[in-house]
């Protein structure tokens, strides 16, 4: 298990090869194998997927757990996040927020991931309001890059608003990898406006 969590730490950093992380997933799958009920275990599976871009297998980890563990906040909120992009999981996806809600509060994570989705159902204005909120909690990058993909999803788009959102994400650090898949293509031509602007 230390080997495993020492693997996925590497895999985190996006440190890993291909070959490593095959070597870091297998760790994963026999930890799995000898304790297959732990939540601990599943949600570093999901973790690995995710880091790995396969949000489909990380969303079904991160289902197993909520099955288990209807109240486990860290992965309704996970799975809210990584259905939080596509139109045909966004309900779901505010639905989990709210179940998390419900056992810890209105938190920062919970906001942002909920800001994210109602963009996705094109409540731009109800976005930006948690994200305003979640701003205030702990200005992240990742919120701010969030308020720049609010801006520009609007129509028309608030482009002017939007890099100056994107700026201070970057500002704050805000990377290609952190973002949700589906926000790459939006991160990528931010950032090549910034570059010319």
């Amino acid at each position: 298990r230390v080997r495993a969590m020492a693997g996925l730490a590497i895999v985190r950093a996006g440190a890993a090869s291909d070959r490593q992380a095959t070597t870091v997933l297998g760790w994963l799958e026999a930890c799995l194998a000898e304790d297959p009920t732990s939540a601990g275990l599943r949600m570093n599976r999901a973790e690995f997927m995710a880091l790995r871009n396969d949000t489909a297998g990380a969303a079904a980890e991160y289902e197993k757990v909520v099955a288990a563990d209807p109240r486990n906040v860290v992965a309704l909120n996970n799975l809210a996040w990584l259905q939080a992009a596509d139109p045909k999981t966004a309900e779901r996806a505010l639905e989990l927020v709210n179940l998390a809600t419900r056992e810890i509060g209105m938190t920062g994570d919970l906001l942002d991931t909920r800001a994210r989705v109602r963009i996705t159902l094109k409540q731009f204005a109800e976005a930006e309001r948690d994200l305003n909120d979640a701003i205030r909690m702990e200005p992240t990058a990742l919120r701010w890059f969030h308020l720049a993909v609010s801006r520009l999803g609007q129509t028309p788009p608030r482009t002017a608003d939007a890099d100056k959102a994107f700026r201070e994400a970057k500002r704050r650090g805000i990377e290609l990898k952190g973002v949700h898949p589906a926000d790459r293509p939006t991160f990528e031509a931010l950032n090549a406006r910034s570059k010319t602007g």
